[in-house]
């Protein structure tokens, strides 16, 4: 900043403007700060300022720039913004959605149309989240928040035929958007359209080879068309770009168990409870394997983490008196089925296995009578 007196206020507006955007907000900050020092009566200083100062999460001197540029202009729509984005933070949802409001009738922006979308999305009123959304998307139809925020809220009011026709437009317009295609290739999986499904995964692989969620997402779709082989091939992709996702991982040991590969299967599903470890449902899963494998020692040690992660799981109740009648201890197996019985009194299943336990036990005491 040396040697800047011959420089008007313009040229460090525009430097704070350049610097916002380039990321170099402390830079940003002084340039803006220069600015108004040559010219303290520009709202859009003050306003840009503020939006500065907010990204630096500097919020109450964001509030007292935002204020002064609405003292100068009271139809500053960058200032309606950030009063509205420091509200939201406050968690005034109603005051920040008039904020919002005011800066859409002083200049219609797609920042002030996406953050109506979240709050009203946040409140589970989807029709007018839909309606800020599309008007966000208009702006910005390469945006992948604003496209996943309207992709969630299609799927929320269960159009899912608009979020198919929404994502083919979007791979028309952007045919190398490999995330656009996996996206598509999901909610043709929730139609099951599982062919279509795998092309688009198959293309969103294709443009990225590196792209894990595409190849985890056509290893699913091949897991439901039960071609476990292909499967296993795109999941074990999948775990080598990320070792972090249970999903990946619990789906290469469903396709495992279903080849009958019960170690490999058992290795995998280990891997994706280190991952997760509060996960009943792998608990669960982990159960069926160790009990293809006649392993109840450790199936009960696996049901009993599934029970303590969710006791009111009827089911899991139900396995481990399978697993304790399995070994021989029947009087805690006739417990845990009772236990599944209150849970669900009526799954006839469980009563069936209560009388099979009941009759082992009755026979057991017959011989212990002799």
């Amino acid at each position: 900043m040396d040697n800047n007196e011959h420089y008007d206020y313009e040229y460090f507006f525009h430097k704070g403007l350049d610097y916002h955007n380039q990321g170099n907000l402390e830079k940003s900050l002084e340039c803006y700060n220069k600015a108004i020092e040559l010219n303290p009566t520009r709202s859009n200083i003050w306003a840009n300022r503020g939006r500065t100062l907010f990204a630096l999460k500097q919020y109450n001197e964001a509030e007292r720039s935002a204020e002064k540029a609405l003292e100068l202009n009271s139809e500053d729509y960058v200032s309606w913004n950030i009063k509205g984005l420091i509200l939201k933070n406050e968690e005034n949802l109603e005051d920040a959605l008039e904020c919002f409001e005011k800066s859409i009738k002083y200049n219609p922006n797609v920042s002030a149309f996406y953050n109506r979308a979240k709050i009203f999305y946040d409140k589970k009123k989807f029709m007018e989240t839909l309606e800020n959304c599309k008007s966000a998307f208009q702006f910005q139809p390469q945006n992948n928040a604003i496209l996943s925020l309207l992709v969630a809220t299609y799927e929320k009011l269960g159009y899912i035929k608009d979020v198919i026709s929404l994502l083919e437009n979007v791979v028309k317009d952007n045919p190398n958007g490999y995330e656009s295609w996996t996206n598509l290739g999901v909610f043709y999986e929730k139609l099951n359209n599982f062919e279509e499904a795998i092309e688009c995964h198959t293309r969103s692989i294709e443009i990225n080879s590196n792209f894990d969620l595409g190849w985890y997402n056509k290893g699913s779709v091949l897991n439901k068309l039960k071609r476990w082989n292909e499967a296993l091939k795109a999941l074990i992709r999948a775990s080598e770009l990320n070792n972090n996702n249970y999903r990946i991982f619990l789906n290469m040991s469903v396709a495992y168990f279903n080849l009958d590969i019960y170690e490999k299967a058992l290795i995998t599903i280990d891997k994706a409870i280190n991952i997760e470890e509060m996960n009943e449902q792998l608990w669960l899963f982990k159960t069926t394997i160790l009990m293809k494998q006649n392993n109840y020692d450790h199936a009960l040690e696996s049901i009993t983490c599934a029970i303590e992660i969710r006791p009111d799981e009827s089911m899991a109740w139900n396995d481990k008196g399978i697993i304790l009648k399995k070994l021989k201890k029947y009087e805690e197996a006739v417990h845990s089925i009772n236990k599944a019985i209150e849970l669900d009194p009526k799954n006839i299943n469980y009563y069936l296995n209560k009388s099979t336990i009941l009759k082992k036990l009755g026979k057991l005491i017959e011989e212990e009578l002799c």
